[in-house]
């Protein structure tokens, strides 16, 4: 049957309730329960007996110990009766802080004094066919029962229809007409009994399945969410047609600064169904603070806020009533039923970042439909005709209503224009059958959802402000250097936790590989110029365990100087500018066209890894030389050399012939150097032992074209043309020269004398055109001209292979 037709999605509304016994509806006592906002400390909860202690589950819930301020002690059961009805009994089992047993005289003055809530805490609801044994209490506008003498017991009946709600209640003595309210609680608390929901529990943030029956089709959710300065939250849930909320007492849905509960579906008398992807469950919350926005609150009560560890964000279901306006996103409950269903995501090993051919992939751009689906399907194409190992995806993070990659408002859930988090790990899952990993890359600094100036909450702004953003000298919340953004806090343990936990998830259940995280913002901000975040992220035993990587994106002037653990690298924003300088033909630049196509020892080859004791020998970090993408002007033809800049296409060779991985944009590779792209990566897979660091350092022999000798580095007027011989050390003999021309003349060299039985082929020459290029070709003299702007590459052959 069609789940609509469920009579349970007729069950009156507590507000219904309320307007159907209007002379009962408020006591006067709720308010009176809550004039004092909650602390935010584990003392706030019903302390439980150590032989029940709950685990969040509705089953725990049902069995509770109690105490309250003045040492009684209430064991509390919740079961469902034939009648359909959820029957509550409290039992006193201590009366006083002598561990006495309650007396008949004692008992008969004792009365559980309680009401109904839903909607909010602040508001008791009555029922209007009262409990055998219980009266209303028209001063108070509450109900009062008496405790049995024999049983030393109290139960309340509550119908099946009025859940999910909770049973709130405090004892009143008559005889010295007082309340005796929670231990640990505030004054006017209330103990909160769960009915049709659980307490939850606070060790997983976010939304898990707490338990499920596969054969049953149902199971429990549970959400938990932290903050720290909100003195009230609300689950907000969308089901076909219905909007539910439920307000959470913090007595038993809160411990230290989480607040969490426990929600079933797909049970019979449950309110929710087992959500799909085609008939989902969506959640939110609603939080309450200090509405002067001090010390750094941002509260706004009517905004529907989505949970930032929700892993996929959707369109609500339904528009919200006034006041409240309609959010952009809320949490997809069925994205946690399916990360259950899949499991953890199959970790293959990744491959060494030191041989990286790595493409840098905007979706947006790639293709026309802009969805992870269509960028599998192009960069398979691609892959056939061009041989790289890893594909570097740009941030895809949902963002803000602007659509700015560099304003997030999630770091767990990816922009639905994207596709679902089912489509990142089918796009992993193709990657790594044509033998390519996937990178993220993260922006962790700042979020999209406004500023003090144009507020716009959509998550952690309206959840907790003051927790995870940096605060100015004033309280005021800093803006990040992107508009309408603000800034994290790098040093804020709930920030850390969320952001490590975000990549965590990217790895164990996408099969993410490594992460680029984009430098700025002051991510390296720290005590004593240490990065709390980034020494997290480097000691976390799935992001900082090789091969996985981590990479930061400095600006030249910083390039070097980034913290690294041994295990962080670097994008060489050095490189390019090195790279470009010398093919412009800048003279004097020999020895910094050497070190940037020799790895960038000057820079990474330091004892910094050394200081921290990860690394007690003098080594660079791992993979911490990424070239950063060429600048390749884009342009249409047929030919290549006549039409593409050739200076642009030495610099991609320069890139293909370098030390240490590399990251290349594939929005750059125009139909004009795809081909010779593809020639590159071809030869640089077929040698890849020359280009990494453990070969590279000591296999590189550096050669003056004019002289045959060393080059005179030092030379500030020397023109930009030089030469190397790349040392084959695996014992073939195949050494490969290269000659890089940045002058604006051609100028002739020798090759270095061939083995014996070797001879030296022309393996490409950007000054060529693709037809004549495409096939290696044998050399005859051993002298050998090379085109202005050009790169050169000769490769040692056995003759009988030429």
């Amino acid at each position: 049957e069609p789940r609509r037709a469920s009579p349970r999605d007729a069950r009156p509304s507590m507000s219904l309730a309320r307007r159907a016994a209007p002379s009962r509806a408020v006591p006067s006592t709720s308010t009176a329960h809550r004039s004092k906002p909650p602390r935010a400390s584990s003392r706030c909860r019903a302390r439980a007996d150590a032989d029940h202690a709950p685990r969040g589950t509705i089953a725990d819930a049902a069995r509770m110990v109690l105490h309250t301020k003045r040492g009684r002690a209430i064991a509390i059961a919740v079961s469902k009766t034939p009648r359909e009805t959820f029957a509550v009994t409290a039992t006193l089992e201590r009366d006083g802080t002598r561990a006495t047993t309650p007396t008949r005289e004692s008992l008969a003055a004792l009365k559980m004094h309680f009401g109904l809530t839903r909607e909010s805490v602040r508001e008791w609801m009555c029922l209007e066919d009262l409990p055998e044994g219980a009266v209303y209490d028209e001063k108070t506008e509450a109900t009062r029962i008496g405790f049995d003498a024999e049983t030393r017991s109290a139960t309340v009946e509550v119908p099946e229809y009025a859940a999910p709600a909770s049973l709130d209640f405090v004892l009143y003595d008559e005889r010295t007409r007082t309340y005796d309210e929670p231990s640990g609680g505030w004054g006017g608390s209330a103990f909160s009994v769960p009915i049709g929901i659980g307490c939850g529990h606070a060790r997983e943030l976010g939304a898990s399945v707490l338990t499920r029956d596969e054969a049953a089709g149902s199971g429990e959710f549970n959400v938990a969410v932290l903050s720290r300065h909100a003195t009230a939250c609300t689950l907000v849930l969308q089901y076909g047609e219905n909007t539910l909320e439920l307000a959470l007492n913090p007595i038993s849905h809160r411990t230290g600064n989480v607040w969490h509960v426990s929600v079933p579906f797909g049970g019979p008398s449950d309110v929710l169904h087992a959500p799909t992807r085609e008939d989902d469950v969506t959640y939110g919350f609603r939080f309450e603070g200090d509405p002067e926005g001090r010390a750094g609150s941002r509260f706004f009560p009517a905004q529907v806020l989505f949970d930032p560890r929700a892993l996929e964000v959707v369109r609500p279901l339904n528009e919200m009533d006034e006041p409240t306006p309609t959010p952009r996103y809320m949490g997809s409950l069925a994205a946690v039923l399916e990360r259950r269903a899949v499991g953890d995501a199959n970790l293959a090993p990744a491959a060494s970042d030191a041989q990286a051919i790595a493409l840098n992939v905007d979706l947006a751009s790639l293709t026309a439909e802009g969805t992870l689906q269509a960028a599998a399907a192009e960069l398979q194409r691609l892959r056939s005709t061009m041989h790289f190992t890893a594909v570097a995806l740009a941030p895809i993070q949902t963002r803000s209503a602007d659509g700015d990659a560099n304003a997030p408002v999630s770091f767990f859930a990816i922009d639905p224009k994207f596709g679902t988090r089912a489509d990142l790990r089918a796009f992993v899952a193709t990657m790594k059958s044509i033998g390519v990993d996937v990178w993220m890359r993260f922006v962790l600094t700042q979020t999209g959802e406004g500023t003090d100036a144009s507020p716009r909450s959509e998550s952690l702004r309206g959840i907790d402000a003051a927790t995870y953003f940096q605060l100015g000298s004033s309280g005021g919340l800093d803006s990040a250097g992107v508009p309408m953004t603000t800034a994290l806090n790098p040093c804020s343990a709930p920030t850390i936790s969320l952001l490590v936990d975000a990549l965590r998830t990217f790895t164990l259940y996408d099969g993410v590989s490594s992460f680029i995280i984009e430098t700025g913002g002051g991510i390296v901000r720290g005590p004593l110029g240490r990065s709390p975040l980034l020494e997290t992220l480097a000691y976390d035993a799935v992001i900082g365990n090789a091969p996985k990587k981590l990479y930061l994106t400095p600006s030249a002037d910083e390039c070097g100087a980034m913290p690294s653990w041994g295990v962080i690298g670097e994008i060489n924003a050095k490189y390019s500018r090195g790279v470009e300088n010398f093919f412009r033909g800048a003279p004097g630049m020999l020895n910094e066209m050497a070190l940037r196509l020799g790895g960038s020892p000057d820079i990474f080859r330091s004892n910094r890894d050394a200081r921290y004791g990860l690394n007690n020998f003098l080594r660079s970090a791992p993979s911490c030389s990424i070239p950063p993408t060429c600048a390749i002007p884009k342009t249409t033809t047929a030919d290549p050399t006549e039409t593409s800049d050739p200076i642009a296409r030495a610099e991609l060779a320069a890139l293909f012939t370098s030390t240490g991985g590399i990251l290349i944009n594939v929005h750059a590779l125009n139909p004009t150097l795809q081909p010779l792209a593809s020639q590159l990566s071809q030869f640089r897979a077929s040698r890849i032992d020359l280009f990494t660091d453990e070969f590279a350092f000591d296999g590189v022999r550096w050669i003056d074209p004019f002289t045959g000798a060393a080059p005179s580095f030092d030379d500030v007027s020397a023109a930009p043309c030089l030469t190397c011989l790349r040392r084959d050390l695996t014992g073939r003999n195949r050494d490969v020269w290269i000659a890089y021309n940045g002058s604006i003349a051609a100028f002739s060299t020798n090759l270095p004398s061939p083995s014996p039985g070797f001879r030296w082929i022309r393996r490409f020459d950007t000054s060529l055109a693709a037809s004549d290029a495409a096939e290696p070709t044998p050399l005859v003299a051993q002298s050998y001209s090379v085109a202005p702007a050009s790169v050169s590459v000769c490769e040692l052959v056995e003759l009988a292979k030429a």
